[in-house]
Order: structure tokens, then sequence, then C-alpha cells
């Protein structure tokens, strides 16, 4: 038995192929993907990183449809079924992220947060109605964070960070903040970039 809200939805999703039939063909366009890497206490590493995990997914997509077709076929799947889909692919991708040492030496990453399959699928379709409601209007799609964690045994001078192709071209900030503490009744300090 349909809900009130699958049905609005799936009605809005058959609007939208017909709407695809009318519309001019579109390059599809990616956003940057980002990446933090914050070096804390000498060995201890944030990785961050904020990516398009729906043209992730399209770029590792074994069948090569366009962009359009893509996100019409996996936004209107049950959410069982987009996380049968998606699984797999976040598996290769966290697989994909490497950090090595000075000494070329893998640093594990620990502690992995993902958005869960249905926020991955919510941008789908928020893309598929961006696509469809403003077709010819460049959009900015949503950027979803991933996060690790990583120590080395010893004080780290230098890292290199790997990952999968379909996240390139990224874009990497790197820092190791300092921190100052403000106290009452004390001169104002010095913050020095």
């Amino acid at each position: 038995m349909k809900t009130q809200k699958q049905t609005y939805f799936l009605q809005m999703l058959l609007t939208v192929c017909l709407l695809f039939a009318a519309l001019p063909g579109k390059a599809h366009e990616a956003e940057v993907n980002k990446a933090t890497l914050v070096l804390r206490e000498g060995n201890h590493l944030s990785l961050s990183l904020f990516l398009r995990l729906d043209d992730s997914m399209y770029r590792m997509s074994l069948k090569k449809v366009p962009y359009q077709e893509f996100l019409l076929a996996h936004a209107s799947m049950s959410a069982a079924e987009f996380e049968k889909a998606w699984l797999p692919v976040q598996e290769q991708l966290q697989k994909s992220v490497q950090l090595l040492d000075a000494q070329n030496q893998p640093l594990t990453l620990r502690k992995w947060q993902w958005p869960k399959p249905e926020k991955v699928q919510a941008v789908i379709q928020e893309n598929l109605m961006q696509a469809t409601v403003a077709a010819g209007h460049h959009h900015h799609p949503a950027l979803l964070e991933i996060r690790a964690e990583a120590s080395a045994p010893a004080a780290l001078s230098t890292v290199r960070l790997q990952v999968h192709t379909v996240w390139q071209p990224l874009l990497v900030v790197s820092y190791r903040p300092s921190q100052t503490v403000l106290e009452a009744g004390k001169p104002p300090v010095s913050i020095r970039f």
C-alpha cells in the first residue's frame, strides 16, 4: 500500500520523465570536490572530504547512461534498493582513500563517518528536481561530508593523500591549528596567520 507521499513522488517522477523528452541535452557538470587535512598534536590527522557523492556514484556506474537517466533511476528506487546499490560504491570509495607518511607507509584511517544512504538519495532526488524545474540554470549540487581520522607513531611533517579518480579534481586544504586562550582581565591576544 503506497502512502500519499510515495504517490505524490511517483506522480512527480512521471512528470519529470515527460519533461525530459522536451529538454535539450546538456553536458553534466561536476562541482569541485574538497578535502581538508588538519594535523593536531604532531601525529593526529583529521580528514574531512566534501564530495559530490551522486556524481561519484554516476561516474562509477558500469551502465553508462545519460546523467538525467541515472538520476531518474536512482531517485525512484525504494530506500532498500538504493542502499543495496550505494553501499558497494561507498565501500569501494573508502578503500581508495590512502594517507601515506614521508616514508611512504600507509596510515590507518579509522572512525569513518559517511552520510546515510537516504541522504545520498535525497541529493539525487533534489538534483533531479533541479534539472527539471531549473533546466538551463546553473545549479550547485550539495557536497556531502565524509570524515576519518589517522594517527602516526611519530610526528608528521609530510603526508600524501590518494583518492579514487572519480573525486578528482580535488581541492586539498591542509593546516596545523594554533590555539590561543582569551582570558578575562588580560590584554588582547595577538593572533598570527
